[in-house]
């Protein structure tokens, strides 16, 4: 048994933090014992969390993952207080950043709005990785998503949000590119993932390494290639760098303990 934090919001936050840029946070905890734990971890890798929203009489979000022993998962999630975030809890008026990254905000499709006019008006650049309960909006997560600039799905999650089919391997590996963001990203797991950018794909190959347990794998991709672009390395490199966390992250039991810092990604590219 191994506890340790995971969820979109920190499993970013952290990865972005390694890579070394300058880092904060909205999201929202309970006032107990995993919320201080969290919290914590936070403040030891360096994350900015004044804009961490704390509130008395709720219960920080909880996961149960069992494992397989070939690194395959089932999860039941209580996503607590961190499906709680309103328009209330962003400091609109003092955030102040180059790039936004949006994971999954419990299904509030007004609040996805909200942000990503936010980033518009303020010329704020948009990557975005939406969860189960947005795709459950699709048209309007579409309207929110397909001018941002970098899109990270899954197969699954690309067939769910547009209605094509990318868990057929022919489409999936077929020049049909996802337009609409300025990137669009595919993850397949073993086989890799699928990057569309200007009209045209490019594919990646899998990781060749055993996995150990495949949770925050997405995340850790997601953010080692949106750190790449946002420290102005090309789409490419972005890529290996996403490649490379993520392969990281798969062995271990844990979505943050093998996100890769910034000078290990430069080292090994």
């Amino acid at each position: 048994l191994e506890i340790t934090s995971g969820g979109g919001g920190t499993n970013n936050a952290v990865s972005f933090a390694r890579k070394g840029l300058s880092t904060g946070i909205v999201a929202e905890l309970g006032a107990d014992i995993a919320g201080k734990m969290v919290t914590a971890e936070l403040l030891r890798e360096g994350v900015d969390i004044r804009h961490l929203v704390t509130e008395e009489g709720e219960e920080t979000g909880v996961s149960v993952i069992l494992v397989s022993a070939a690194g395959g998962r089932s999860i039941v999630t209580y996503r607590g207080a961190s499906g709680m975030l309103t328009h209330a809890d962003f400091p609109w008026k003092t955030m102040e950043t180059r790039w936004l990254h949006i994971s999954s905000l419990g299904g509030r499709m007004t609040l996805w709005e909200e942000l990503v006019r936010w980033a518009h008006k303020k010329g704020v650049r948009v990557s975005a990785n939406p969860g189960a309960q947005e795709l459950r909006n699709r048209k309007r997560l579409w309207e929110c998503v397909r001018g941002v600039d970098v899109l990270l799905l899954n197969r699954e999650e690309a067939t769910q949000l547009t209605g094509q089919n990318y868990l057929d391997m022919k489409i999936y590996r077929s020049d049909h590119c996802l337009v609409g963001p300025k990137v669009s990203v595919i993850t397949a797991g073993k086989y890799g993932g699928k990057v569309c950018a200007d009209g045209a794909c490019s594919f990646y190959e899998g990781a060749k390494i055993k996995k150990v347990c495949g949770v925050g794998a997405g995340d850790a991709f997601g953010s080692g290639f949106v750190a790449a672009l946002i420290l102005g390395k090309p789409a490419d490199v972005a890529t290996a760098w996403g490649r490379k966390n993520a392969e990281s992250v798969l062995k271990y039991l844990s979505a943050k303990k093998g996100l890769l810092t910034r000078t290990s990604l430069e080292s090994s590219s």
